[in-house]
């Protein structure tokens, strides 16, 4: 019998597993709220609860581990600020104004949001981005130097790299990649723009992105045996990619080849790209890079791992893809959506998963789909 560990990589290179993975997915904050008053025990852990096989160790908080953020971080200057409490931006940021319904705040990568008070998970409004020209990302550089001892928190210790080695269970790494950073760094509209107005400053970022990649992680990828590297992307919105292919083979690929062919070199088993939206005309340049794989595969966005799998065979594996919709609706609908897609489990090479996290749905239809998996993953 295989662990958590052997499954999980056997399962997504094709090779034979006595099981698929068990890992139906996970629950947005105002789901597992709304659980707590719909059956679930209060302050149960849904992977307990359920039974869930571990999903990844090391990279799944990357402050307890590399740090790929700006050293130092961004402050707000002047006085006066107060620091918001929670958990409504992705970083701790400072309000700079209110009123009430709404807060601006800059957050500590240097990013203006307008934020509901009462939202849980709902997107901010983004309103300014740190790098607007060549001068802004100059001193950007200055906050990324890949070296800094700060990158490795105190959790990076002899005793947790070979803890690493040894654990039965997947050892995943992030890596925040080169469209999701150019947003990062110049908001979506702008580093779109840019492609065609400052090509020399998008350029320049990509290089720059690239070896500070490779010089960030080199210690981590150089100590451990990491069983899958996945690239954050969010390159692609419902109707296809946000960059055209051909733009995207000039100034992205290039550096996909060297990123993962480092991570190869060093023993990364799989490298997979995460991204939203409609993957279909990304895959082709994902398989020239290196890429083994893809998560989380929105159904929403016409993106079918039946057809992908017709498509490109085992040559790309694939993790998610079961439609949150689903969730919604009942029974009669989840049942279509597994009869559909758990036939492909059985080839290998795919986890099937909620497409992203799980949305505020009745607990009692979520309780319905994981039964239903089990049925098919255990029978």
């Amino acid at each position: 019998m295989l662990n958590s560990r052997e499954r999980f990589v056997s399962c997504l290179t094709f090779s034979k597993v006595d099981r698929i993975p068990f890992m139906p997915g996970w629950p947005l904050a105002e789901a597992l709220n709304r659980w707590y008053g719909e059956g679930l025990p209060s302050g149960t852990v849904v992977d307990d609860y359920f039974g869930f096989d571990p999903w990844i160790q090391f990279g799944g908080n990357l402050a307890d581990t590399i740090d790929f953020g700006p050293i130092p971080r961004f402050t707000p200057e002047g006085k006066g600020h107060r620091a918001l409490s929670g958990s409504l931006t992705a970083h701790p940021a400072w309000i700079v104004s209110e009123n009430e319904r709404t807060m601006t705040v800059i957050d500590e990568w240097g990013i203006t949001q307008r934020i509901m008070k009462d939202a849980l998970s709902r997107m901010p409004q983004f309103l300014d981005f740190p790098v607007k020209k060549a001068e802004d990302w100059e001193k950007m550089k200055k906050r990324f130097n890949p070296h800094d001892p700060r990158r490795y928190g105190g959790r990076w210790t002899d005793d947790y790299i070979k803890y690493l080695s040894t654990v039965d269970l997947p050892v995943k790494m992030n890596l925040p990649g080169f469209f999701w950073k150019g947003r990062e760094f110049m908001g979506i509209e702008h580093f779109l723009k840019a492609f065609f107005t400052q090509p020399e400053l998008v350029e320049d970022m990509m290089r720059f992105w690239c070896d500070f990649l490779i010089e960030a992680s080199e210690e981590a990828v150089e100590e451990c045996q990491i069983d899958l590297v996945s690239i954050w992307e969010d390159m692609a919105y419902k109707s296809g990619p946000h960059l055209s292919p051909k733009m995207i083979e000039k100034y992205i690929l290039p550096h996909w080849k060297k990123v993962l062919s480092f991570l190869k070199k060093n023993g990364v088993k799989m490298v997979f790209c995460e991204t939203d939206g409609n993957i279909n005309r990304l895959i082709p340049l994902w398989l020239e890079a290196g890429f083994d794989g893809s998560m989380p595969i929105e159904a929403a966005a016409d993106n079918d791992v039946v057809d992908i799998r017709k498509k490109y065979g085992r040559k790309f594996a694939l993790i998610g893809n079961i439609d949150k919709r689903v969730l919604l609706y009942g029974r009669e609908e989840i049942d279509r959506e597994l009869e559909a897609k758990m036939p492909l489990a059985e080839e290998g090479g795919f986890i099937p998963q909620i497409d992203h996290e799980v949305p505020s749905v009745p607990f009692e239809n979520f309780e319905y789909y994981v039964q239903r998996l089990r049925e098919y993953i255990f029978s």
